[in-house]
């Protein structure tokens, strides 16, 4: 378990150091600066996105205007959905395309593989059965 000053260390850290913190995930590859978008900042082993919402109280929070946009990004570069989005907050609920993790609290429960996996299962419905 955290303590506080450790939430507090890593609520303090800029984008490129929570990005550093995801990066150590071994679940998750970083894409190029150069090919990162505003949301858009990586992929997981099956080609789904993985998108962060970084900043203060209002930057760091997850709204269907910053979804919407995530979601452009995402279909621009041909990747698979439904897709995991880090933030602080997160006011859309939308288990179809996306899961929100919440930072700090995500990177001390290490719930990064099982949330994927979840959403491989989603990503991949089966097929109604022939009658």
């Amino acid at each position: 378990m955290f303590t506080s000053e450790q939430y507090h260390a890593i609520m303090a850290k800029d984008r490129a150091g929570i990005l550093a913190m995801i990066d150590e995930s071994p679940y998750i590859t970083l894409l190029p600066a150069s090919k990162q978008g505003r949301y858009l900042i990586g992929t997981a082993k099956s080609d789904r996105a993985i998108c962060l919402a970084w900043g203060d109280e209002v930057e760091g929070r997850v709204t269907l205007e910053i979804m919407e946009q995530a979601y452009e990004e995402i279909a621009h570069a041909s990747l698979a959905v439904p897709f995991l989005f880090f933030c602080r907050t997160c006011l859309v609920v939308s288990p179809d395309l996306f899961v929100c993790m919440q930072i700090p609290y995500v990177f001390e429960s290490g719930e990064t593989l099982s949330t994927l996996r979840t959403l491989n299962l989603r990503g991949r419905p089966r097929r109604a059965l022939l009658a």
